[in-house]
């Protein structure tokens, strides 16, 4: 039999601040109204959602239907919503007060609408640096996740990768979970059956293990689909998955 595996999935997406409006009715049409209608009837299936501070604010102004399907499943414990940056900076590259600022006014403009403030938070194209840490911590951050690559550098096995890790940053401590880089390039181009089985061989090999997924998704919804000589198109949007601390019991 199977060695059970949990599948920490979650959504990172972002828009920039006044795209064409064109683009964002399509994106919502076509990749985040139906991803988010989709999981609304399944409320068994729990995930993490991030969308950057621009995004959110165009879901708030021009789809407020978007917001309300987050809103119900978060109020039943089915999502987790991610914070960040406010204007989604990279952390690593911008003073430590304004790493403080960003975090600490999208985390308040989160927790004026879903009553809670974020527990995890999305790094900026997946940036890591150590020095983030206090910022974080000290904004009420737990956890992030950061890309497998970090660990095999450091000499760690990918069958090692089944969990989180702790860092520690002048007497901060932040909790890291790694995203599988093979299931985010097989999500949105690889067929279901294969990508599952390779889940499950994994978990086989490893035993009990949990799985987290960042993909990006750009042919899972609104994007082009990767064909024979295809590169993608400008002003598509940019989601990815990630991975929720609060749901890898």
């Amino acid at each position: 039999m199977t060695a059970p595996v949990s599948l920490l999935l979650g959504v990172h997406a972002h828009q920039p601040a006044d795209n064409f409006p064109e683009v964002l009715e399509r994106a919502d049409a076509l990749c985040y109204r139906p991803f988010l209608e989709t999981l609304d009837a399944h409320p068994r299936f729990r995930f993490a959602f991030h969308c950057s501070g621009p995004l959110y604010t165009i879901l708030c102004e021009r789809f407020p239907d978007d917001i309300r399907l987050l809103e119900r499943m978060a109020a039943r414990g089915q999502a987790e919503v991610f914070g960040g940056g406010d204007s989604e900076p990279v952390l690593a590259a911008i003073p430590e007060r304004d790493r403080r600022g960003q975090l600490r006014a999208f985390s308040d403009r989160l927790e004026a609408r879903f009553g809670e403030r974020p527990r995890g938070a999305w790094l900026t194209e997946r940036a890591w640096e150590s020095s983030v840490v206090p910022a974080l911590v000290d904004c009420g951050v737990e956890y992030v996740t950061v890309d497998d690559y970090h660990f095999l550098c450091t000499g760690r096995a990918a069958s090692e990768l089944g969990g989180y890790f702790t860092t520690e940053e002048d007497g901060r401590r932040l909790d890291l979970f790694p995203i599988s880089e093979v299931l985010r390039y097989r999500i949105p181009f690889a067929p279901a059956p294969p990508t599952w089985s390779r889940i499950s061989k994994t978990s086989a090999r490893q035993g009990k293990s949990r799985r987290s997924i960042s993909t990006t998704s750009r042919s899972s919804g609104s994007g082009p689909r990767r064909t024979s000589g295809s590169t993608g198109a400008a002003g598509s949007p940019n989601s990815s998955t990630a991975c929720s601390r609060r749901h890898a019991s």
